[in-house]
């Protein structure tokens, strides 16, 4: 009898074993389902930037054509305006325009970072080779000769 009773129990234990072990197995099963629920309430991984409750546009990536660079430069003065607290120091100012940076430009940043260039440091002087780099040299010759060629009516 106590042998019979002995089954029982090991009976018993092994269907609770197994039922657990099932649960958990539904459990894990389910979790992909939930995954991406999950993850649709995170905040993006590059939300756009908010002031007060106003949505700022995103500034498209600079690849280092002449002709988009005093757009880009506008865009990014934009930024640095709208938001001072952010862009105090130049390491952030200088980060902020190597994260929209891509293919040549971003290229001539990565250079940059490699050979620890004192102009990661100065705003001043990034500014000033990265327009000597990308901008484009004939537009002020352009702006000159068309306002020469202006005249009062």
């Amino acid at each position: 009898m106590m042998v019979h009773q002995l089954d029982e129990i090991a009976k018993l234990a092994m269907q609770q074993a197994l039922q657990e072990s099932q649960a958990q197995a539904q459990a894990q099963a389910q979790t992909p389902a939930q995954v991406p629920s999950q993850l649709q309430n995170l905040p993006a991984a590059n939300p756009q930037p908010r002031i007060d409750g106003i949505r700022i546009p995103e500034i498209q990536k600079y690849s280092g054509e002449s002709g988009r660079f005093r757009a880009f430069t506008a865009e990014i003065k934009r930024q640095f305006w709208a938001r001072p607290d952010v862009f105090q120091s130049d390491h952030n100012k200088i980060w902020f325009i190597s994260s929209h940076l891509a293919g040549h430009a971003a290229l001539w940043f990565d250079n940059l970072i490699d050979t620890q260039s004192p102009l990661l440091s100065d705003f001043k002087g990034f500014e000033n080779e990265f327009q000597k780099r990308f901008s484009d040299p004939g537009h002020q010759a352009r702006a000159i000769t068309q306002l020469h060629s202006c005249r009062q009516s």
